[in-house]
This record gives C-alpha cells, structure tokens and sequence, in this order.
C-alpha cells in the first residue's frame, strides 16, 4: 500500500511542481508588469521565488524524463 503511494508521489510531484512554478511565474510577469497588483511586496522575496521556480521546474523536468526513460 505505502509503496504504491509512494509511488503515485513519485509521478504525480514533478508535475505539480511544473504547474506551481509556472503560476509563480505568471505572478511574477504580472507583478513585474503592474506593481499596482502587489503579489509580491519585498523585491528579495521576487528573485528568491524566481530562482525557486527555476530549480523546481528543472528538477521535475529531469525527474520526468528519468522516469520516462526507465
């Protein structure tokens, strides 16, 4: 039961984090854009989420293509 849940994890979280990072980024764009829409107040905390997105997209992009290969 764990394993196959693990397993479920293992597919269904690179995915999600694609579909988070690109939201991020959308905020991002939008923020950047209009600073009238204050999605993200603190400039650190806009190129921390940057960064974080990036990493995230990667990281689940190659995860995918792992698991596509096996």
């Amino acid at each position: 039961m764990m394993d196959k849940l693990l397993k479920l994890l293992d597919k269904v979280l690179p995915h999600l984090t694609i579909i988070m990072s690109i939201m991020m980024l959308v905020f991002f764009l939008i923020d950047r854009a209009n600073s009238y829409n204050t999605f993200m107040e603190n400039e650190f905390h806009k190129w921390l989420a940057l960064g974080l997105l990036v990493c995230g997209s990667a990281s689940a992009i190659k995860l995918i293509a792992r698991q596509r290969k096996d």
